[in-house]
């Protein structure tokens, strides 16, 4: 079968199940792969091999800025085409790169305090009060930074003191705590706000709060607190580590975070190694003598 035919096939036929963010993920696969195996003369799909895939991840190194997680992703998704249509190479035992991402860590109390001294010396404007907001209501959610841009003002329950979540990562709808420590910056940006459904709003560019906008933010946070890596991520680890540390059970946690398994959220946890040692004394007697 074509290749090019086949993957752009392949991606129409599975658009229908995926969410638009996947979708917009999908055409990228599709315009690289295409690229890449005409690049090569590959012209069907059981010309490619074993041996096309150690010509695939030269081409993506030299002709993309993607790394080992990304060069994978494209990989996978050429192996699904391939078993779809019933194609079967040596290529389905190419061996996937080494992992080269470096996974996100917790935000601990000094680097907390930065944040939010930053946040409160910030020149006063409309933005400035929807990106502290965005903060502060990360680290007291654990929201995801999709679900974040989709909450609707009319979901937010200041009685109950939750959010009702419409768009979350695995499609089903639910609740995400919040308390005093946001609520007075969620209400200034909510009476700011007269005309859109969403909570946060870009007044500048008078449009939905976007990734990308979080991102330029963090960029500015960076510079300031000098620290190296910032992502919304990290507020969510710092969130479940956080209420692990103050004795919340994993298993509420679980909940909190929107975890299908418990040992995901193990994962998240990361204690802090001081207080570790200062809970160790509470602990360490053995009743030897």
């Amino acid at each position: 079968m074509n290749v090019s035919k086949a993957l752009l096939e392949y991606h129409l036929l599975t658009s229908a199940t995926l969410k638009p963010s996947s979708i917009f993920i999908q055409e990228y696969y599709v315009k690289h792969l295409t690229h890449c195996l005409k690049d090569l003369k590959i012209k069907k799909l059981n010309q490619i091999t074993i041996n096309t895939g150690y010509h695939i991840v030269d081409w993506y190194r030299k002709n993309t800025k993607n790394h080992n997680n990304s060069i994978n992703k494209n990989i996978r998704f050429l192996k699904s085409v391939m078993k779809h249509y019933e194609v079967n190479t040596s290529f389905q035992k190419f061996k996937l790169l080494p992992s080269d991402t470096k996974p996100f860590k917790r935000l601990f109390h000094e680097d907390l305090k930065l944040i939010i001294q930053y946040l409160l010396q910030m020149e006063y404007s409309k933005n400035s009060i929807v990106y502290r907001t965005a903060i502060l209501l990360l680290l007291d959610s654990g929201v995801r930074i999709s679900e974040l841009l989709d909450i609707k003002i009319r979901n937010i329950d200041f009685d109950l003191m939750r959010i009702y979540l419409e768009t979350t990562k695995n499609g089903k709808v639910r609740y995400a705590p919040f308390s005093e420590f946001s609520r007075e910056s969620i209400i200034e940006i909510i009476r700011m706000n007269n005309h859109s459904p969403f909570l946060f709003w870009n007044f500048l560019q008078n449009r939905p709060l976007t990734k990308s906008d979080m991102k330029n933010f963090y960029r500015r946070l960076k510079r300031w607190t000098q620290m190296d890596r910032l992502h919304s991520h990290r507020f969510r680890k710092t969130f479940g580590s956080l209420l692990a540390e103050n004795g919340m059970a994993i298993q509420h946690i679980q909940k909190m975070l929107d975890h299908s398994r418990v040992t995901t959220t193990m994962i998240y946890i990361e204690h802090d190694k001081d207080k570790a040692f200062e809970e160790y004394q509470n602990y360490n007697n053995w009743k030897i003598a």
